[in-house]
């Protein structure tokens, strides 16, 4: 029975000393959430007010991070808080922070369970400073005054006192100093420096100054040209100071030019918008390096710039205007753009001119130029021809010439392409099969023939030649416009066509008295088919041309 017992107890014993064996062999459990391990950078892109603060988080085990921000203040205990927006790249901008300040800042991170903070490192940020300006820059030009700008880049923190600009004439000693205005919009400062010397050397400083002290820009070196320029349209009324705006009888202008620089560049020359007339006197105006462009006021009457035209009446009534050089840039020339520049004699058209209409009331242009570069004219001893030397476009009307002979190679003849002008006497080749609108009205003609291949009589082409005295009309004349010879004291009409011409209905319109104090001439086999017309019937005297 004992031993029975023994067995029985040691088998018991047994027992659980293999459980207990069995037991020491497991891995004791890991906690499912540990803290996450955290440590920070030093502070980054330090200014005087802002900073970048980076850090790094780490999850632990099978735990998750759930909040991470920085902690920084001015003080140790680190009162402001922002969180990150990710925990896998840590990284926040702090701002607003105050000028030459010492702050602390560490790194928070936890897992809604247990919370890790990293070492508290602290960094400075910059202390307020002088204010930092640019380069100055010329924004507009005359040869007797500057429009100057010069950004602020930084104020330093502190604010802005005091702006200006220190300058004087190269080899002087003693700088002017002269206060500027703040422009807002531009982030500069601009000054308007009038009363300068043409052709004269000088050297300029921006300055800025705060309660720290002074800070000033690099030294520009620049000289007065004899040239104005500038970059925004409509600046020509604010560069030029009302003590110069008359001052000028040669001008140069390099800039766009919109309806305020267009008005005010006409009274420079002496005319206002109304037509009333000014103190100014240019007489020689180059704007070769300058463009039309649109906006603005109108520049006279009702008219208003377009881009890279000419427009009409631009500059026409410029009383003292000797020579005009247009923007080389323009494309079109409008009709009367020179209407009444009673003093113009030389005109240099631009380089890039595509389309132009000949302007009366010049009657001293004796001459007209455009560069042989030109790819629509050419110009042949003052006069202006299409590229092809093919059709007449402008003859001056100041040139003296009493005779003029016409290529042979000429094929047509532009409309008001010699209004005005002082020729006597013309011969047109038989080449020529067009002749414009009112090509010859106004001039001092005396006699005019017309070729034998033209069909078409245009309107007003002879109208008020105050001298002519004999027409002929060419065999192929079909049609007579109106007007073609109102006002002209006619005593002879050759009309050389077998088939009377259809006449208009004003083809002799203001010229009735010409049927009683002009003789008729036409064929002699056409005579009773004259006699007939409901128009050339009323020639009082129809009589057969002579042989």
């Amino acid at each position: 029975m004992r031993l029975h017992l023994s067995i029985q107890l040691r088998l018991v014993i047994g027992f659980f000393l293999l459980a207990a064996g069995i037991t020491g062999c497991v891995e004791k459990p890991v906690p499912e959430s540990l803290a996450p391990r955290v440590s920070v950078e030093p502070a980054q892109q330090i200014t005087r007010t802002a900073a970048v603060l980076t850090g790094k988080v780490e999850a632990q085990g099978s735990g998750t991070v759930s909040e991470c921000e920085f902690r920084y203040g001015n003080t140790p205990d680190m009162s402001e808080r922002i969180a990150c927006e990710t925990w896998e790249a840590p990284q926040v901008q702090l701002e607003n922070l105050q000028p030459g300040t010492t702050y602390y800042f560490c790194l928070e991170a936890g897992n809604g369970h247990q919370a890790t903070q990293s070492e508290v490192l602290q960094f400075q940020t910059d202390p307020n400073a002088l204010p930092t300006v640019g380069a100055v820059s010329i924004v507009g030009q005359t040869p007797m005054s500057v429009i100057l700008s010069c950004p602020l880049t930084d104020d330093g923190g502190e604010a802005i006192t005091e702006y200006g600009y220190l300058w004087g004439k190269e080899g002087e000693g003693e700088n002017r100093e002269s206060e500027a205005e703040w422009d807002e919009a531009s982030g500069t400062f601009t000054l308007h420096l009038p009363d300068l010397e043409p052709l004269t050397a000088y050297h300029i400083q921006g300055f800025a100054t705060n309660s720290l002290g002074r800070t000033c820009s690099e030294p520009l070196q620049f000289s007065t040209s004899n040239a104005i320029s500038y970059l925004q349209p409509g600046s020509l009324p604010k560069l030029i100071h009302e003590k110069e705006k008359y001052a000028y009888t040669t001008l140069r202008i390099a800039a766009p030019l919109n309806g305020d620089d267009v008005r005010f560049l006409r009274e420079m020359s002496g005319t206002t918008v109304t037509g009333e007339h000014t103190p100014g006197k240019i007489e020689v105006l180059n704007l070769g390096d300058s463009r039309i462009v649109s906006g603005g006021v109108n520049y006279s009457g009702s008219r208003f710039t377009a881009n890279d035209t000419i427009g009409y009446g631009m500059f026409g009534n410029l009383p003292y205007l000797r020579e005009l050089t247009l923007p080389q840039g323009a494309v079109y020339v409008e009709n009367g753009a020179f209407g009444s520049a009673s003093t113009l004699e030389r005109l240099v058209l631009p380089f890039e001119l595509k389309e132009i209409t000949a302007s009366d009331e010049c009657p001293n242009l004796k001459e007209i130029y455009i560069t042989p570069t030109n790819g629509y004219y050419k110009t042949l001893d003052g006069l202006l021809y299409n590229k092809s030397g093919r059709e007449l476009v402008w003859y001056p009307q100041g040139k003296d010439s009493e005779e003029l002979i016409l290529s042979e190679q000429l094929d047509s003849i532009r409309s008001f392409a010699l209004k005005g002008c002082k020729v006597k006497r013309v011969t047109i080749p038989e080449s020529v099969t067009e002749v414009g609108i009112s090509a010859f009205a106004s001039s001092a003609l005396e006699e005019v023939t017309f070729p034998q291949g033209l069909t078409h009589i245009r309107k007003g082409v002879l109208q008020e030649c105050k001298q002519l005295r004999k027409v002929c009309l060419g065999k192929s004349t079909q049609y007579v416009g109106d007007y073609w010879i109102a006002h002209c004291p006619v005593k002879e009409l050759y009309v050389y066509a077998e088939e009377p011409p259809f006449c208009s209905t004003n083809a002799f319109g203001y010229n009735e008295s010409l049927f009683e104090q002009c003789i008729l001439y036409v064929p002699a086999a056409s005579l009773s088919r004259y006699k007939y017309h409901n128009t050339w019937k009323k020639f009082l005297q129809i009589l057969p041309c002579p042989e």
